[in-house]
């Protein structure tokens, strides 16, 4: 096997040496090595690594995505573990468990990149490229229903008391009956492709690439109410307590009031693009395209809700050479 990693997904420049193995242990199609492209690899830029095996060059190049890069932060080889060839399509979903990380199921459903799962009351929910929604049963993997009730590819995918909601690219969000997938209701409020979604107590929050973090009925799709709080794609939001959170590629983290979308306060102690963002007993976590986690604190009575950090993990991109 060889590796290599780019810049881009189907040309650009490669980064680093090659890298080979012989003998790799391939079990069940799957298989894993620790990756090294030397000092400088990781620097918050996108990164896609090209893997051949046997002489033959697979396709599409492998995208690094944040887990790998705060390995990276934490001086730590990314791990890459991928399906082999046969099956061999990007759209597979597998479960590893247990000590030993043993697989339970695998499916390969999806004729494309599988892009967001969720799991709940015994069945796993997946959205993918290929624009289709998957649900399947938990225990074994096998297809409940699918549906493909958008044009575009599925980006988030999430379940609460029996309705299944997703958001796509092609700028919707869909309500389906976790039952059967039949759509409920569909929302065209966004200008641009959602990115997230998640429902709590009868609403159901979404963010997009249009800069909006959006309140629609739970029951019928209609809006509640709109906040233009970020100056670029909202790429995560979360609601607990009456206040909904989000994260931005503008580096900021945003508290605003679940009744109205108003801000309570913001932090930009990010130096890169806020990809997701959750909270629990007062503290409000969220992790970074350059490999840092935050827990800022949420509690009026220590910070004033402002959000100022309680710490920080990971790497920082140096400023200079000093």
């Amino acid at each position: 096997m060889a590796f290599r990693l780019f810049d881009d997904p189907n040309n650009g420049t490669q980064i680093g040496d090659t890298i080979f193995f012989t003998a790799v242990a391939v079990e069940d199609g799957l298989f894993q090595v620790e990756l090294d492209f030397g000092a400088g690899a990781f620097y918050g830029e996108q990164r896609y690594v090209e893997i051949e095996v046997a002489g033959e060059t697979l396709t599409p190049r492998q995208k690094v995505t944040g887990s790998p890069w705060s390995h990276q932060a934490l001086s730590v080889m990314p791990v890459i573990q991928k399906q082999m060839p046969d099956p061999g399509n990007p759209g597979t979903v597998w479960m590893r468990v247990g000590e030993a990380g043993d697989k339970i199921w695998q499916h390969g459903l999806h004729s494309d990149q599988v892009r967001s799962v969720f799991e709940r009351n015994g069945v796993v929910y997946s959205g993918s490229r290929d624009g289709t929604v998957i649900a399947a049963d938990a225990s074994d993997g096998d297809q409940i229903w699918q549906h493909t009730l958008h044009s575009g590819p599925v980006g988030s995918v999430f379940e609460r008391n029996g309705v299944v909601y997703s958001g796509s690219s092609d700028n919707t969000v869909v309500a389906a009956d976790a039952n059967d997938g039949d759509q409920i209701w569909q929302h065209t409020l966004h200008s641009n492709s959602v990115q997230s979604v998640f429902e709590r107590n009868g609403v159901v929050y979404s963010g997009s690439d249009d800069n909006t973090v959006r309140a629609a009925d739970a029951s019928d799709g209609d809006q509640i109410w709109q906040h233009t709080l970020h100056s670029n794609s909202v790429q995560s939001v979360f609601e607990r307590n009456g206040v909904v959170y989000s994260g931005s590629s503008d580096n900021a983290v945003i508290a605003a009031d679940a009744s109205d979308g108003d801000q309570i306060w913001q932090h930009t102690l990010h130096l890169g693009p806020v990809q997701s963002v959750f909270e629990r007993n007062g503290v409000v976590y969220s992790g970074s395209w350059v490999g840092t986690v935050i827990a800022a604190n949420d509690a009026p009575a220590i910070h004033v809700s402002d959000g100022n950090q309680w710490w920080r993990q990971g790497w920082l991109q140096p400023m200079s050479s000093d």
